[in-house]
């Protein structure tokens, strides 16, 4: 018995994440991932109906999106924000 124990503690995290993995992997909702997918560009596969996104893939988009000092600028913020609502 403990050697399943060791063997389930060993496995890998699973590559590819279908939309609800990724929600808890990233900790936004579905519809923000949809939202990425669409209009931002992260790379997905449909098989069928299911969605799956590489969590490579979405590690290094997601770092690619990384705010540097330089670029934070108050008032475009406000703006962006403001414009969401």
């Amino acid at each position: 018995m403990l050697k399943q124990a060791n063997k389930v503690a060993r496995l890998e995290p699973r590559e590819w994440l279908d939309l609800r993995s990724l929600t808890q992997y990233a900790a936004v909702s579905e519809r923000t991932i949809r939202e990425w997918i669409v209009r931002e560009g992260l790379p997905a596969s449909r098989i069928r109906k299911k969605i799956y996104v590489s969590r490579t893939k979405f590690d290094a988009w997601f770092d690619a999106h990384t705010i540097r000092p330089e670029s934070l600028n108050l008032d475009i913020f406000m703006k962006e924000l403001l414009e969401g609502i």
